[in-house]
C-alpha cells in the first residue's frame, strides 16, 4: 500500500516537471515552432514578392476640334491701296495724235522709287514719255504728252499708257539711253528696275 502511494506521487511529480519544462520551452522559443517556421516562410515569400504597382494607365478621351465662333474669326487681310493710279484719261478714251494726251493721277508711298511714264505702241516697243521722274505733290501727279503716234500712219491704233515705278537702276538706264533721230527713247522691254504701277489704253482716232 505504501509502495503504490510513493509510485503515484513519483509519476505525478514527473508529469508536473514535464509540463513545467514544456511551458518554459514555449516561453523561450516564442511559441509554437511550427507556427514560427510558417511565419518565417511567409516573411521570406513576402520579401521576394514584387511591390504592388498602384499606377494605372491614364485614360485619354479624344477631344473634338475647336470651331472658332463668329466673334473670334479673323477678318481677311485688306489689300493696301495701289501706289499709283491714272485718273485721266479713262480706259479706251479716244485721242487725237497731234493734240496729245493729258495725264493725271495719284501716287502714294513710292518707297524710294520715282514715277516714270511709258507708252507701249503697236510696234511692240516701250517709249519713255516723261523725260525724267514725274513730281508728286500732295499725292497727285500730272503729265502732258504733246504728240501721240506717227501721224496718219497709225490712226486707229491702240496705245497703252503706263505709269511705272522706277528704282535707282531703272533711272540710271533711262539717263544713259540715247534718243533716235526723231527724239524718241525706246526699249524692246521695260528697263530692269521698272515695274508697272497703273495703265490705261487709248484709241487714236485722228492724226
Amino acid at each position: 500500500m505504501k509502495t503504490r502511494y510513493i509510485v503515484s506521487w513519483t509519476v505525478i511529480s514527473i508529469c508536473g516537471t514535464l509540463l513545467i519544462a514544456q511551458a518554459v520551452a514555449k516561453s523561450l522559443g516564442g511559441g509554437d515552432p511550427s507556427s514560427s517556421a510558417g511565419a518565417r516562410r511567409d516573411a521570406g515569400t513576402s520579401s521576394l514578392r514584387a511591390p504592388a504597382d498602384d499606377r494605372r494607365p491614364m485614360s485619354i478621351t479624344p477631344t473634338s476640334p475647336i470651331t472658332p465662333s463668329a466673334s473670334s474669326t479673323v477678318p481677311p487681310p485688306v489689300d493696301p491701296p495701289p501706289a499709283v493710279t491714272i485718273a485721266v484719261p479713262g480706259q479706251r478714251a479716244d485721242v487725237v495724235g497731234k493734240t496729245g494726251v493729258r495725264l493725271s493721277g495719284t501716287a502714294g508711298q513710292l518707297r524710294g522709287n520715282s514715277l516714270q511714264v511709258f507708252i507701249f505702241a503697236q510696234d511692240g516697243r516701250y517709249y519713255a514719255a516723261s523725260g525724267g521722274p514725274i513730281p508728286v505733290v500732295n499725292g497727285r501727279w500730272a503729265l502732258s504728252i504733246p504728240r501721240l503716234g506717227a501721224g496718219a500712219r497709225d490712226v486707229g491704233s491702240i496705245f497703252v499708257i503706263m505709269a511705272a515705278l522706277a528704282d535707282h537702276s531703272c533711272v540710271k538706264t533711262l539717263k544713259a539711253a540715247h534718243a533716235d533721230k526723231k527724239g524718241n527713247v525706246m526699249f524692246k522691254r521695260l528697263p530692269r528696275g521698272c515695274r508697272e504701277g497703273a495703265s490705261v489704253t487709248v484709241h487714236k482716232i485722228a492724226p
